[in-house]
């Protein structure tokens, strides 16, 4: 999971130290959604080949830059809060 994981770091400028301290800080209510997802403030990130279905805010769309999913193999895809 980490090469998920530093994608979703590297992308969104996020803090990286190893996937307990990421998931600790970011991850978006871990029983609760199908798909990890992470949080920076008032948007929602999930590292997924298929669109992510838990509704977490506005509709998931493919974030603008893929780069670093493209290394790790999958799409990162992007969710703002409601109201945005």
């Amino acid at each position: 999971m980490s090469k998920l994981l530093e994608a979703i770091a590297a992308t969104c400028n996020m803090d990286y130290e190893s996937d307990a301290q990421f998931r600790s800080e970011y991850q978006y209510q871990s029983t609760r959604t199908k798909k990890p997802i992470f949080t920076a403030g008032d948007d929602y990130y999930c590292m997924s080949s298929t669109k992510p279905t838990d509704e977490v805010g506005s509709d998931w769309t493919l974030h603008t830059d893929q780069f670093w999913a493209e290394q790790a193999g999958s799409k990162l895809w992007r969710s703002s809060a409601k109201g945005e």
